[in-house]
């Protein structure tokens, strides 16, 4: 059997592994714990990229 992947729960930073809470209460899955930990990080990086590209396209 697969092992479990890990998630976040973004209203406390809970890290736990397997879908122990509903969707609503879990970012994820992640493959470790170690990158579960960064998701707030992640999600961040993620989420300037994105308006970084979306300036570059409404000034294009």
């Amino acid at each position: 059997m697969a092992e479990e992947k890990w998630y976040v729960d973004p209203e406390t930073g809970e890290v736990f592994q397997g879908r122990l809470r509903g969707w609503l209460h879990r970012m994820g899955p992640y493959p470790s714990r170690a990158e579960a930990q960064r998701a707030f990080e992640t999600a961040r990086k993620r989420s300037q990229a994105f308006d970084e590209e979306e300036r570059r396209w409404r000034e294009s």
